[in-house]
């Protein structure tokens, strides 16, 4: 199982929570702003669900560039390890 693959599945779980969504209705090519639910404090708590569930900081100022569901599951990939 690929690093890339958990990290989506993670975020893909975080997003489901915080947005009350079911996670197969999220997929990778989803615009982060098109998501039922959506609001930047959500986002923001999803980011840190999984921040703490792979043990990385995401730096912040990258998270203004993520535009799509992978794209925001790749910063995690660079994240810092904590």
């Amino acid at each position: 199982m690929s690093t890339q693959f958990n990290t989506m599945g993670l975020l893909t779980g975080q997003l489901a929570r915080v947005l009350e969504i079911p996670p197969e209705g999220i997929r990778p090519d989803d615009m982060l702003a098109h998501l039922p639910n959506v609001d930047s404090l959500r986002l923001l708590d999803a980011v840190a669900g999984v921040e703490q569930e792979m043990g990385v900081k995401v730096n912040e100022d990258d998270l203004i560039g993520a535009r799509t569901v992978a794209g925001l599951a790749a910063l995690f990939e660079g994240g810092v390890r904590t």
